[in-house]
């Protein structure tokens, strides 16, 4: 049937509005590309809060959203890294003062006594000093070792099945003359049953040992309390003091990098409470902190019980 001259008109028409449609669908994609174009190129530019707008039914919408989110995670990824620079940054100053300030004391204790400025009694006494700095300078380059292994996943872990309260009495007993010299009363618990458990064995002994460090070292306690308790299929040991405490504003932090709540009395590498955690998590455990200042502080570690062979 032949087309009319009006039917070649209205096809035309029709025809035109199509092709002006799309010529006005592909002016707007140009338009959206070109817009999240200089979005792209601010961010790359360092201005990381920059968002690409779009209304959800606009066609560019999707690719809007994962630009913003690969900028979200640029911008929480460049975040850490400025973290963790200002961390190290701080590690290296305190690693300068904490490493200097006990060699120059070594050295001068060393030098009195081979220059002869010192005899008898208080020529050993100035030795015995110098043999306590040596080793307080070892023990922070040990944490400092240790730590640094840790962070780089360099750090080997054997899990074997132990029983907690053996391992534990046995890590304690060395404790004791440590505090009965303080003057530091002191309670353990521990049960007499089998209390099986996976962990590396001087993996745990540097955590208890941290912990129960940092009670002479930072808290000022006149007494402890050591308890280790199965509670709902867990092993939890509890480190317990009396001592200065914790802030609340303070104890969300105190498992952080060099975290101190209190710098004036700051002793020891700083690095024992993340090596702590960092150390119970890898086995598998968790860590944790409660505190009453002046009252009782206290640091729980737990595992699963180990009920297989």
């Amino acid at each position: 049937m032949p087309i009319t001259t009006w039917g070649m008109t209205a096809l035309c028409l029709v025809l035109a509005a199509a092709l002006a449609a799309a010529a006005g669908r592909l002016w707007y994609l140009h338009r959206r590309l070109r817009y999240l174009e200089a979005v792209l190129e601010d961010i790359l530019q360092g201005h990381m809060h920059h968002r690409a707008l779009a209304h959800p039914s606009d066609p560019t919408a999707r690719i809007c959203y994962h630009c913003n989110a690969l900028s979200i995670r640029y911008e929480t990824q460049l975040a850490r890294r400025q973290q963790a620079e200002e961390a190290n940054r701080q590690m290296l100053v305190n690693l300068s003062h904490d490493v200097r300030t006990p060699l120059t004391t070594l050295l001068g204790y060393l030098d009195a006594v081979h220059r002869g400025l010192v005899t008898g009694a208080e020529r050993e006494n100035y030795i015995e000093t110098a043999r306590s700095k040596a080793l307080d300078l070892k023990s922070y380059l040990d944490a400092l070792f240790v730590w640094g292994k840790l962070n780089a996943g360099a750090e080997p872990l054997s899990l074997q099945r132990y029983d907690l309260a053996e391992l534990t009495r046995g890590i304690l007993k060395d404790w004791v003359p440590v505090w009965e010299e303080a003057g530091l009363h002191y309670a353990i618990e521990l049960p007499e049953q089998y209390t099986p458990v996976k962990l590396d064995r001087e993996g745990y002994a540097r955590i208890l040992n941290n912990l129960l460090g940092n009670v002479l070292s930072h808290s000022e306690a006149t007494e402890l309390k050591v308890l280790l308790c199965v509670q709902d299929g867990k092993a939890l040991v509890s480190v317990k003091d009396n001592g200065v405490g914790i802030a609340p504003q303070d104890l969300p932090h105190i498992f952080e990098r060099l975290y101190t709540a209190d710098r004036s009395r700051r002793r020891g590498s700083g690095l024992g409470l993340e090596i702590a955690k960092k150390l119970t998590e890898r086995m598998g455990g968790r860590i944790s902190v409660s505190s009453i200042p002046r009252k009782e502080t206290s640091f729980a570690v737990c595992w699963p019980l180990d009920s297989g062979w």
